[in-house]
């Protein structure tokens, strides 16, 4: 399997080696740490990342009897979208290994009640990219995040180690800011378990209602922690209350997008008479600072 110490693929790994998937249940023998995938070898700070991000995931899959194998890809200088194409990239790194494993299983980011969501690595087309002696399995998309995360607050390894963060340049910790952070802390919090230590503090209710929701994607996310905390009767607490918020803005703001659009034309053709760059002053700033160092994905 591929393992990037997050919560699908120690969901994963956990339930597998434990035997909690029943009749499902395979031996997972080895865990692929794929340097390239999350971490991008030409970003700023990579080489540390994935330092970091190598010695929890060997620490992870030895506290489970399972192999540590590294491996690097410069699969994302292809002239591909990444969010239709991380699928093949997985697997064409696994399929490296066919001569010593019969078959992988790729921890699943998107449920099975949400079939309809285009993305790269997908319930319905994962198995699609075997082979006749490799087989590829999608695995655990019967289950929302705070369901996952309920399993994993069994495995102590986990709760210190787990990391789901790649916005915090060249460190392998938790930034406990960024949108996927907060959400992650929240789904242990709506399953009823105590903050991981790998998150380095916990997060406040205005931090919850000011995250911005880019995607429908994370709304569906958002939605799923929230069906949980009403679950556990936590429906009321302030900080699903925020969640509710952060959903409000992040939909008005799409809508208001949408109305801008139009006007982005005559906007730019504004700031390239008057500055002589089409750029925003956030964008130009950026911009500059590129032009200093190396190149870095945002």
């Amino acid at each position: 399997m591929p393992f990037s110490c997050g919560v699908d693929s120690c969901f994963t790994l956990y339930r597998h080696r434990q035997g909690l998937a029943g009749r499902r249940n395979r031996r997972i023998a080895a865990g692929v740490v794929m340097n390239g995938f999350d971490i991008w070898l030409d970003q700023d700070g990579a080489h540390g990342m994935y330092a970091g991000l190598l010695d929890s995931a060997a620490a992870l899959l030895e506290s489970q009897h399972a192999a540590c194998i590294p491996m690097a890809s410069n699969f994302h200088e292809l002239p591909t979208v990444w969010g239709d194409s991380h699928g093949t990239h997985l697997v064409s790194g696994l399929r490296l290994l066919a001569g010593r494993f019969d078959s992988a299983l790729i921890p699943s980011t998107t449920t099975y009640s949400w079939l309809a969501r285009a993305w790269g690595s997908h319930p319905v087309s994962d198995r699609h990219l075997s082979s006749r002696t490799f087989r590829v399995a999608d695995d655990g998309a019967e289950l929302h995040r705070p369901q996952k995360a309920k399993v994993i607050a069994q495995w102590p390894e986990a709760m210190r180690l787990l990391r789901v963060c790649f916005e915090n340049p060249a460190s392998a910790a938790n930034c406990c800011r960024c949108e996927k952070c907060i959400r992650t802390i929240l789904s242990f919090r709506a399953a009823g378990c105590q903050l991981p230590a790998a998150f380095a503090r916990d997060v406040t209710d205005r931090q919850v209602g000011r995250v911005r929701l880019r995607t429908q994607a994370h709304v569906v996310r958002w939605q799923h922690i929230l069906q949980a905390a009403r679950a556990a009767g936590l429906g009321r607490t302030g900080w699903a209350r925020a969640i509710r918020t952060a959903i409000r803005r992040s939909r008005r703001r799409w809508v208001l997008d949408r109305l801008r659009r139009p006007f982005v034309p005559v906007r730019n053709l504004v700031r390239l008479l008057v500055r002589g760059s089409s750029l925003s002053r956030g964008q130009l700033t950026k911009a500059a600072r590129g032009a200093q160092g190396p190149a870095s994905r945002s």
